[in-house]
């Protein structure tokens, strides 16, 4: 295993990836206007918020946990409550809820597109943004509401505050559970969803049909892969690994750290399913970047121009 000093690094720059790609993505989806009229794109916008406040969480602890293995408090103890009140633990409760919650409200949005078409065309842009701030408040409210009891925890701990030690017992179980539930759920709903849009995708192969309807029905389905990408990436980088801390299989507990790396993986592989796999998403995200090269570009070739045609 890695000394704990380079697994922070890891933390640090990995967590710096997610953040480098994902806020200037919440950035774009939010001020571009073809992007925030589409509801789609906002629901995609929350999974992007919820590994951002994952992945925040792992670079500030990754920051703060080096700094004291640098100055040698890595073996320092504290009184288990007080982890409580470190930045990146308040961070990872509510990236813990937020990213399990969002992962499962997707999914939901998802099926009621695919089985009640009607009724989710009703649905307009504040819905969803209400539907990202009422998820927020949750997780926020519960983490006060839990305070008395990590407040009646005197018990000694690394003063580096891993999450498993950190939090009171009862909260880290409540955490883990949560995700495992929230993410086992978004994965069950996707069984109905992959078989109805299979029916959609082989209805829009008859002549019949129109085109325009042709290309709202593939888009649909390229959301529902997308999604349920995300989804397969949650299966397999959170809720496993949670099952596993949760009930010590194995004694895998031991190696908690290494399962942290692999849920910080999870808003990795997400960069490429939401920001580099998502077309409309892609071309706004760089379009930007070519407009400004595409200016550099023309300078450089109009000074060169110039050049020519001064030349005896």
């Amino acid at each position: 295993m890695l000394p704990l000093n380079a697994l922070m690094i890891v933390y640090i720059v990995e967590g710096a990836f997610v953040l480098i790609v994902n806020i200037p993505s919440i950035f774009v989806i939010y001020s571009v206007s073809r992007l925030s009229r589409s509801k789609d794109i906002i629901a995609l916008g929350g999974l992007c918020l919820a590994d951002i406040s994952h992945s925040l969480a792992f670079f500030v602890a990754g920051i703060m946990r080096k700094h004291k293995i640098d100055i040698g408090l890595e073996h320092e103890l504290v009184e288990q409550w007080t982890c409580y009140f470190v930045a990146f633990d308040i961070m990872f409760f509510v990236g813990y809820q937020f990213t399990g919650l969002m992962t499962m409200v997707v999914s939901l949005d998802r099926l009621l597109a695919v089985t009640c078409p009607l009724m989710h065309a009703t649905l307009r842009t504040r819905h969803y943004l209400l539907m990202i701030g009422l998820q927020l408040v949750y997780c926020v409210a519960i983490y006060f509401i839990a305070l008395p009891f990590q407040m009646s925890s005197t018990l000694l701990v690394s003063g580096l505050c891993f999450t498993s030690t950190g939090f009171y017992r009862p909260i880290w179980s409540y955490l883990l559970s949560f995700r495992i539930i929230t993410i086992g759920t978004s994965v069950l709903l996707y069984v109905p969803i992959v078989w109805k849009t299979r029916k959609l995708l082989a209805g829009s192969k008859k002549p019949a049909v129109a085109s325009r309807f042709n290309v709202k029905k593939q888009r649909l389905a390229r959301l529902n892969v997308t999604i349920g990408l995300a989804s397969i990436s949650g299966l397999v980088l959170l809720f496993v690994p949670d099952i596993l801390i949760l009930f010590d299989l194995f004694g895998v507990a031991a190696f908690d750290v290494i399962f942290y790396i692999i849920a910080l993986n999870k808003c990795v592989v997400n960069v490429f399913f939401f920001t580099f796999r998502h077309r409309e998403l892609r071309t706004a995200f760089m379009r930007p970047f070519l407009k400004h090269f595409g200016h550099e570009l023309s300078h450089v070739a109009k000074v060169k121009m110039s050049k020519h045609v001064e030349c005896p």
